[in-house]
């Protein structure tokens, strides 16, 4: 027999001085939850554990189905598509009841293949493992990695030869995961983390020194601004990117040798400016939002940074997002966002001056369906005209493609394989639009069997509405446990994401953050009124920022739903923003707003998820948490169940499930992983009776 919930005492507060700079003085019963040192608040997460296995142990023959379903589709033992890079071909194997990736190369001289790296190895006796970066000297001798063991995302740094399989002495800790080699091999610059969290330098690492010896060569003080480095496509330069929510200012040096000298400022950093900057060989090219927030495209000579020298190869457009940019020998090729779609648009380079446009050429590559995912990927070669492409669709598995621009032929190389047999025509997808309160069209994608349109379905509407992404459908073999159940499954492309551009992200963040609520309610109510779901039958998930858009619409308008999963949702918003000293906070001020503003503080305070539960009922709901979270605290989503505790009226399924080893992306084996999913997969069938 189920046990009681446990109940989380509620204790008066002396501990927010933080918040005392606001005229309300905010209460915080909980806060006794946020010491994770505290006996106590092991022994309560233990317990909200041991209560949702127990409601969960009916539905464990039910989750053993899902998850064998769920693995006979995958190709447990498989290969990645190769790519060239100098002498050798790289790709990946996965094996059969291993957890983790194998990481090969082969000679193209000789064939032979060797082992670079067993993630396998190096995860056992470790309860979470990830692999952060993987790297491979210039010179193609050594292989320097980041992992992480605890699932706080601090990485250590370690190198291999992977010629005598052993490491060398070379030990980095707190590191941020980002590495890039010098091009003479003789070591490495990195990003390191600070107390909260953020990559504030980078450093300069020579092989065979301690760690204690690396010099500084970029520091950012400013709390909002995050560093990243990286390689220019032409291995000419270093290229360090310092930004924040609103802002980037970019350095460059010489990377010939591991003594690249000091960096210089490629154009200084001013509010509102966002700008990304790569090498092709000659020019600097440079994505920027200077001319428009959906940004254009430019060029410049590396002596002639200045914005005022910039040429302008793609002028901004209020209609088309310039999203991201891949270089080729003779061709430029843009990710566009145009109408919510996702584009490849290919802009060609007169040989004599590169960066310069002949606009005839311009063209858009074609694929099976408009709406889907499109990604570059492994185009490491800037010598080669041949674009490498991964494309899907909520209805087509994942295949790579090479595309050669120069005689416009595609080659499908792979597609990732649904074992046993899949028929795409037996589903259907499509787009539609909802009106939101004010009137906005809000995109909605949905996908399910032909013949779970005929009458109202149960349904999964997802979530996010944060950062600008863009929820571009992708394909899910564990979707189909669901879809071949008669369910629908949806995406609300709701504001505050990237959908439909830069002017839908602005319009669902800051003080215009409830509009990303309101449009989710919008579709919710959509869906129901076109009879594709009912309330008894539509279940909600979001994740992260996605929990905090559930957090906020079960407060809103719970009776739409039947269920509800959040997964490390943010829904502490009020308290973490008023703490500065926490990960992350000071960066996130320009998404959510600083609540040391009266305005902000109350804006805050009318959604904030924790800060708005009311004596009402709401839906049966699964809530997840890592205890190594960084990103999202593990007491957020813990204070949240215990307020909904506290005040909610009705008896419906309210469970917690901490993960005690594991941070923000949490499991990390594959074959967990999958239980995982499994285990969410159950619940909602448990809520539906199925």
């Amino acid at each position: 027999m189920t046990t009681s919930p446990p109940i989380a005492p509620r204790k008066q507060n002396t501990d927010i001085a933080y918040a005392e700079s606001n005229d309300d003085q905010h209460s915080d019963p909980y806060h006794w939850l946020q010491d994770k040192d505290d006996p106590e608040v092991i022994a309560y997460l233990k317990d909200e554990n041991n209560y949702c296995q127990q409601v969960m142990e009916p539905t464990l023959d039910v989750q053993e189905q899902l998850y064998q379903e769920l693995l006979g589709r995958i190709r447990e033992t498989d290969l990645s598509v190769p790519y060239q890079w100098q002498d050798y071909e790289y790709f990946t194997r996965t094996i059969q009841g291993q957890d983790y990736e194998q990481h090969w190369r082969r000679n193209l001289d000789t064939g032979q293949e060797q082992l670079l790296l067993d993630e396998n190895s190096l995860a056992a006796n470790h309860d979470f493992f990830e692999l952060g970066c993987l790297e491979v000297s210039p010179d193609q001798n050594l292989l320097a990695y980041c992992v992480d063991t605890t699932g706080d995302e601090r990485y250590q740094v370690k190198v291999l030869d992977p010629n005598t399989e052993q490491l060398l002495k070379d030990s980095l800790n707190d590191c941020s995961g980002n590495l890039i080699w010098s091009m003479d091999s003789k070591g490495f610059h990195y990003g390191v983390l600070n107390d909260q969290q953020r990559p504030f330098q980078l450093r300069t690492h020579q092989l065979g020194t301690s760690q204690e010896a690396d010099s500084v060569l970029f520091e950012e003080l400013d709390e909002r601004y995050f560093i990243h480095g990286y390689r220019s496509k032409s291995d000419a330069y270093l290229i360090v990117e310092s930004g924040s929510k609103t802002s980037t200012e970019v350095w460059y040096g010489a990377i010939a040798t591991l003594a690249c000298g000091s960096l210089h400022c490629f154009s200084p950093r001013r509010d509102n400016h966002e700008y990304y900057v790569d090498h092709n060989g000659q020019d600097f090219i440079i994505r920027s939002n200077a001319s428009g927030i959906n940004f254009a495209l430019h060029s410049t000579e590396h002596n002639q940074t200045n914005e005022a020298r910039w040429n302008t190869l793609l002028p901004h457009s209020d209609n088309t997002t310039v999203e991201d940019i891949e270089i080729l020998a003779d061709f430029l090729v843009v990710a566009e966002r145009i109408d919510g779609l996702a584009r490849l648009r290919v802009l060609s380079q007169e040989p004599a001056a590169v960066g310069a446009v002949v606009r005839a050429e311009d063209k858009y590559l074609e694929f099976p369906e408009a709406c889907c995912s499109l990604d570059c990927v492994d185009n490491v070669a800037i010598s080669s005209n041949v674009l490498r492409v991964r494309y899907e669709s909520l209805v087509s598995p994942a295949s790579i493609w090479d595309i050669d621009l120069v005689s416009g032929r595609h080659f499908k190389l792979k597609e990732i394989e649904v074992v046993g047999g899949y028929d795409p025509e037996r589903f259907k997808t499509f787009r539609t639009e909802c009106p939101s309160f004010d009137n906005i069209k809000v995109p909605v994608t949905l996908v399910g069997l032909k013949s779970s349109f005929s009458q109202p379905a149960p349904t999964l509407l997802y979530g996010y509405g944060a950062y600008g992404e863009s929820l571009d459908p992708w394909f899910s073999h564990a979707r189909l446990n669901l879809l071949e159940r008669g369910f629908i499954f949806a995406i609300a492309h709701v504001r505050g994401g990237g959908c439909l551009g830069e002017a839908w992200y602005h319009e669902g963040k800051l003080l215009q953050k409830k509009n990303s609520f309101e449009d989710f309610i919008a579709c919710s109510r959509y869906l129901i009124s076109q009879g594709f779901t009912s309330p008894s039958k539509l279940i909600i998930s979001g994740g992260s920022a996605g929990g905090l858009l559930i957090g906020a619409v079960l407060n809103k308008a719970p009776e739409l739903y039947l269920a509800a999963i959040a997964d490390v949702p943010f829904v502490d918003v009020l308290n973490t923003m008023l703490d500065p000293d926490l990960p992350l906070t000071q960066t996130e001020y320009d998404e959510w707003g600083d609540p040391s503003q009266t305005e902000v503080y109350d804006y805050i305070a009318s959604y904030s998820p924790i800060d708005n539960v009311k004596a009402q009922e709401y839906p049966h709901l699964l809530v997840t948490s890592g205890l190594e979270d960084t990103r999202v605290q593990f007491w957020e989503p813990t204070k949240w169940i215990a307020q909904l505790r506290h005040k909610k009226t009705d008896s419906n399924l309210l469970l917690l499930k901490t993960l005690m080893d594991s941070g923000h992306g949490g499991v990390s084996g594959r074959y967990d992983s999958m239980r995982e999913i499994a285990f969410e997969q159950a619940f909602i069938l448990k809520t539906l009776e199925i």
